[in-house]
């Protein structure tokens, strides 16, 4: 009785709800008093390659306290995106860090200073990179609780339940921001055309279905020969087999208003600015392996034709907060490749860097 009281209905100080929390999490799991204040997390302790993803493994460590205008989050569910193996791969986390930047769960505690977020909230957030930082070891999201910043943290779309909901904030906030560099939302009326070049993986698939949702009449894009029905399916109007053509093949110059890179090809800058009309926008995902904007002498711009190499900004809430009514009040299709267990991160990292994905790799903490 002590213990669904008090998880039922934790006390607002947070060192009370804490305890009370971590007591029943203990006796339900038979642990020990003494292993109250750990958590299990996923951690990198050396780089990985495809072949061995070994360097990723799960660690008992201290769990979080929030500090001022912090919450503490129980994890339900993080997602792999391509940058975290890109940046374990090149050796650039500081070792051991803690792993994963999407989260979706339920708020545990408040720091003093919060007055947004309470205690039982459900939210979502793209918490960051904290272990590139130095003398930093992470606070990442692969993890039984992370604590966040609430000024970067919203509550999540109560149309997605947490399987889907924390294997979308990265790519939702990349793609999102994205279609509001380049207008949107656009007047359905205005005929607005859209680029994306890959529709398949995660930016992509969210990039197809925002841009139709915020107002593009057109949406082309490509994917793997056998996704192309399901690129189609989230609203492109084109969807180009990338290994029969390329996804500007036939498109006329000075015909097209957006072009979302997100894949990042060497000579599509170029190939963009022929299909762009005045005005238009070229959006490049930066951080990845292309060869970014297109800029003399190796690509020649076109006049009156705007460019952003765009950096994800997940510093605030708001945008999350808009992604979140776009899904409750027109849907968002969120496709989970597959999903694993928090012990297994290393095998889904291993499979987010096999390519062959369709869709979000995600790690359920809580199932």
């Amino acid at each position: 009785a002590l213990c669904r009281g008090a998880c039922s209905s934790p006390p607002p100080e947070m060192t009370m709800q804490r305890a009370a929390a971590s007591l029943c999490l203990a006796l339900a799991a038979g642990q020990s008093v003494a292993s109250l204040d750990n958590m299990r997390a996923a951690r990198i302790h050396s780089a990985i390659t495809k072949e061995d993803t070994s360097g990723v493994y799960v660690d008992n460590i201290p769990m979080g306290t929030p500090g001022k205008g912090e919450v503490l989050i129980e994890v339900h569910t993080s997602s792999v995106n391509p940058v975290d193996w890109k940046l374990a791969e090149q050796g650039l986390y500081i070792t051991p860090s803690q792993l994963g930047a999407d989260v979706s769960g339920v708020v545990v505690g408040v720091g003093t200073g919060c007055s947004r977020l309470q205690v039982n909230d459900e939210v979502w957030s793209d918490v960051g990179y904290s272990g590139l930082l130095p003398g930093a070891h992470g606070n990442g999201a692969w993890a039984e609780y992370v604590t966040v910043a609430e000024e970067i943290v919203s509550k999540k779309p109560t149309s997605l339940p947490h399987s889907m909901a924390g294997a979308l904030p990265l790519v939702a906030l990349t793609a999102y921001q994205s279609m509001v560099t380049a207008g949107a939302p656009w007047d359905p009326n205005s005929n607005i055309s859209v680029v994306i070049t890959s529709g398949d993986g995660g930016t992509g698939s969210l990039g197809v279905q925002l841009a139709k949702k915020m107002g593009a009449q057109s949406v082309r894009s490509c994917a793997a020969p056998d996704h192309l029905s399901y690129v189609a399916d989230l609203g492109a109007d084109v969807v180009v087999d990338f290994t029969q053509a390329d996804v500007f093949d036939g498109v006329p110059d000075d015909s097209i208003d957006v072009v979302f890179d997100n894949y990042g090809a060497n000579g599509t800058a170029q190939i963009a600015m022929n299909a762009l009309r005045t005005g238009g926008w070229y959006v490049f995902l930066a951080g990845g392996t292309g060869p970014g904007i297109c800029e003399e002498p190796a690509c020649t711009p076109k006049d009156g034709v705007n460019q952003l190499s765009l950096w994800t900004d997940s510093s605030g809430h708001d945008d999350l907060d808009a992604i979140a009514a776009i899904a409750d009040s027109q849907g968002l299709t969120v496709n989970v490749d597959s999903s694993y267990a928090l012990e297994d991160s290393a095998d889904a990292m291993a499979r987010q860097m096999s390519g062959q994905t369709e869709g979000k790799v995600t790690i359920e903490v809580i199932a």
